[in-house]
């Protein structure tokens, strides 16, 4: 994938997620879990190009556990429970699986994984 469309995935992920808590902001659920939805989309993808994020300096860790936690707290606002639980456990199996395949700082990891099991952990 080329650098500008990384950084454009970048960006597109930013508006996403603004969007969604502008939703989420004024109560229509449906539209914030639907932009919710769609930045982890570009979150996975970006963690799927790992080189390329890591020579553009592009936040893909932070990004992705940001895009599930929001995702994980619309789902409990909805009352979907278990799907909130299975999404953030998932993203902790993600997160781990990235870290054996590329030396990521361990500093970076430990403080994403903490904030997943964080959301996890909430009633």
């Amino acid at each position: 994938m080329s650098d500008y469309c990384m950084c454009h995935l970048q960006r597109y992920w930013e508006e996403l997620t603004s969007l969604s808590q502008e939703s989420f902001e004024r109560q229509d659920y449906a539209n914030a879990l639907a932009y919710s939805k769609e930045a982890l989309y570009r979150a996975e993808v970006l963690t799927s190009h790992l080189e390329g994020c890591l020579r553009l300096h592009i936040p893909f860790v932070r990004i992705y556990t940001e895009s599930c936690c929001n995702l994980a707290l619309l789902y409990k606002q909805f009352g979907e429970t278990n799907q909130a639980r299975a999404l953030l456990r998932q993203a902790i199996t993600h997160l781990i699986q990235l870290s054996q395949q590329r030396s990521l700082p361990n500093e970076v990891l430990e403080t994403q994984l903490q904030r997943l099991c964080h959301v996890l952990s909430e009633k």
